[in-house]
């Protein structure tokens, strides 16, 4: 299957001239042959602060390989997608993966 995902989500761009939204079109582009696609995330209640993380690693072949999710407690901001960056890089450890794309969501953690 060479299939990606695809979404749309409205961005929102505020300028000098008012706000306005651009539509985005996301996909998931399938990774060449013998590597692997680790997406992460995180999530924190802006209330609490509570937060948690997850992600998954995807084969070439669209097929789902290893997930996870970990509950992280109170942090910061920014802090739980680095959770997730982190804890999916370890799980790439243990199972010996030498190939591999890490995708996030947000350019502050690249």
């Amino acid at each position: 299957m060479n299939q990606c995902l695809q979404a749309s989500i409205l961005v929102s761009n505020s300028g000098s001239s008012g706000n306005s939204n651009t539509s985005v079109q996301l996909r998931w582009i399938t990774p060449l042959t013998g590597w692997f696609s680790l997406s992460t995330d995180g999530a924190r209640c802006c209330q609490s602060g509570l937060a948690s993380c997850g992600g998954v690693i995807r084969g070439s072949e669209d097929e789902w390989v290893l997930g996870f999710s970990k509950y992280i407690g109170c942090c910061l901001v920014l802090e739980d997608k680095l959770w997730g960056v982190i804890e999916g890089l370890k799980l790439v450890r243990e199972s010996k993966i030498r190939y591999v794309v890490l995708e996030v969501d947000n350019l502050d953690v690249v």
